[in-house]
């Protein structure tokens, strides 16, 4: 019996101060450093190559006549097609431009510009040919990703049969 009360007493003692550490105040956990914020501002450059395609037509829609005392002009009108045409090439250019972040929102301005080799020739008002080239294009975007304002501007010419 005397076993089995020391037992019980050492039993009892151990639970005790087990239990007691549990009212002991944890130690905090390491503080772990703020991951970087990402910044979108800042000027960026670059470069692009591609391709580019289309189709002319050249459709004569109506035909104007004045006499020189006629009160008003006689119109004609038609739907006469001429030619069609579909041309394609490659095309490369650069890009440029700087973006501002205020918050959750990015503003920013962009300019680019590709040259191109696009051109197509079709016969054309049956013993003639009409060739179409685009030599460049360029666009500048300005806002920001709610909201975008382009301007786009392009350079080609129909090159007259001679």
């Amino acid at each position: 019996m005397k076993t089995t009360f020391s037992a019980a007493a050492a039993l009892l003692i151990a639970t005790t101060v087990a239990g007691s550490a549990t009212d002991l105040p944890m130690k905090a956990a390491p503080l772990l450093s703020p991951a970087p914020v990402w910044s979108w501002s800042g000027f960026y450059v670059g470069a692009h190559v591609g391709a580019g395609w289309g189709t002319t037509e050249t459709t004569l829609t109506s035909v104007t006549a004045s006499a020189p005392l006629a009160v008003s002009p006689l119109v004609v009108p038609l739907n006469v097609s001429f030619a069609q045409n579909s041309r394609s090439s490659f095309l490369g250019g650069g890009q440029a431009g700087y973006n501002w972040q205020n918050g959750w929102v990015v503003f920013g301005v962009q300019g680019d510009i590709a040259g191109t080799d696009i051109k197509g020739t079709t016969p054309c008002v049956v013993v003639l040919s009409c060739t179409t080239k685009s030599d460049w294009l360029a666009t500048v975007t300005a806002g920001s990703a709610a909201l975008s304002l382009t301007a786009a501007c392009s350079m080609s010419k129909a090159v007259a049969p001679g």
